[in-house]
């Protein structure tokens, strides 16, 4: 009986069962993978108004680096800046992504 499981797996549509369920899982990989990126897309699309800064300690690679020297003075010595501030520093088009390297890292 157990020799000729196989012929039974194959009348009930064995190869064409495994195909369609190889097709899921490559289809579910794929929407796993866009669902990452759109987050990713969705996080980088936030604009920040730069009043507020958060300290870091570790690099995360999703991060870009924001040059700018009078910012980085500013932070140096405070995290929380007024509107008037911001405003001089003349930065547009700040993101959540964006990061200032301040201190020993220079």
């Amino acid at each position: 009986m157990q020799r000729w499981a196989w012929r039974r797996w194959l009348r009930t549509g064995g190869w064409g069962e495994y195909n369609l369920n190889v097709r899921r899982q490559a289809q579910l990989s794929r929407n796993r993978a866009l669902a990452v990126q759109r987050e990713g897309m969705r996080r980088w699309a936030c604009l920040a108004n730069g009043l507020r800064w958060q300290i870091f300690t570790e690099e995360v690679e999703e991060r870009f680096e924001l040059v700018h020297d009078g910012l980085r003075a500013i932070l140096e010595v405070k995290q929380t800046l007024s509107a008037g501030e911001w405003r001089t520093l003349g930065i547009c088009n700040l993101r959540m992504g964006h990061f200032v390297r301040v201190g020993q890292g220079n």
